[in-house]
């Protein structure tokens, strides 16, 4: 089932908007792969440089997927399923409010990429199904 075209213009919108959420955050981490390694490393996570990569690999790819309309499907579902142990085992914490905002918005964006693998993301302006 496709979303009726008058849709097509508000979702291209969004996927836009999520996608280079992935991507500029992406593009930060990559300004400092090293600090982001030695963070996960501090924090006894497996294979932190393959992990920060894996990391940076999916956001970047992930978000241009959904700007561009590049299998969005699979893209929101990829996103939706990685931002799950990103936002409890990183961000959850309740004695902290900046971290819980993270957690808010995690779930906000979960919600968004669920809503664009529910509807495709629109049958214009993509480049592939």
């Amino acid at each position: 089932m496709t979303a009726p075209r008058q849709n097509e213009p508000g979702l291209l919108i969004g996927r836009i908007l999520l996608g280079l959420l992935f991507v500029i955050i992406a593009a930060y981490k990559l300004k400092d792969m090293g600090g982001l390694i030695e963070w996960m490393t501090s924090q006894e996570m497996p294979a932190p440089t393959a992990l920060a990569w894996g990391t940076v690999s999916i956001e970047i790819l992930g978000g241009l997927c959904l700007i561009l309309g590049v299998k969005v499907r699979v893209a929101a579902l990829v996103l939706a399923v990685y931002l799950v142990p990103t936002t409890f085992i990183i961000h959850f914490d309740l004695e902290n409010a900046g971290q819980m905002t993270h957690v808010y918005k995690n779930l906000g964006v979960i919600g968004g990429l669920i809503a664009l693998w529910a509807s495709g993301g629109g049958n214009r302006f993509r480049l592939l199904a």
